[in-house]
């Protein structure tokens, strides 16, 4: 054999070759950074679940708090600068759902960007609910109770999480 029967990689197919290589990259890091969101939105997500399950657990242990309960609970999301004041002294029912109030409303703000609630009626339950929105999702709830955005819209991928209350 001579070195003219022997062929090599031209340029054309090094181009083709680097051009296929870039778009599967693409892909890859498109799928990675897709994942990430996933995961960040559901890690919210559940920190939102845990606050509100740890909430409902602290108001069943305060049953005689349920009416000051309900009153902080429709005002608009406070902004508390202290942590829980009956961790260290003696508090009655109505101190005490204040104190919780406040807890939930310290968590909530320090976990969850651009949050807000609602307490409103449930739609598919007797009762009320609260209704905890973040991310520029809006504390309100539709014909399915499902979160709505600033203009009223319906979000398919709605940032928020409705608590049946005790």
């Amino acid at each position: 054999m001579t070195g003219r029967d022997q062929r090599g990689m031209g340029l054309a197919e090094a181009l083709v070759a680097l051009a296929l290589l870039a778009v599967a990259l693409n892909g890859l890091l498109a799928a990675q950074w897709q994942a990430r969101q996933l995961q960040q939105s559901a890690a919210t997500r559940l920190l939102a679940l845990q606050a509100l399950q740890d909430f409902a657990a602290r108001w069943r242990l305060n049953p005689r708090g349920e009416s000051r309960y309900r009153l902080a609970l429709a005002q608009p999301l406070p902004h508390p600068t202290t942590v829980d004041a009956c961790e260290s002294q003696a508090c009655d029912a109505e101190a005490r759902a204040l104190a919780d109030v406040g807890a939930l409303a310290l968590q909530l703000r320090r976990d969850l960007p651009r949050v807000q609630w609602q307490l409103q009626p449930c739609l598919d339950a007797p009762g009320s609910c609260l209704l905890v929105a973040w991310s520029g999702t809006e504390a309100s709830a539709g014909p399915e109770g499902g979160c709505l955005d600033a203009s009223g819209v319906r979000l398919a991928q709605a940032h928020c999480s409705v608590l049946l209350l005790p």
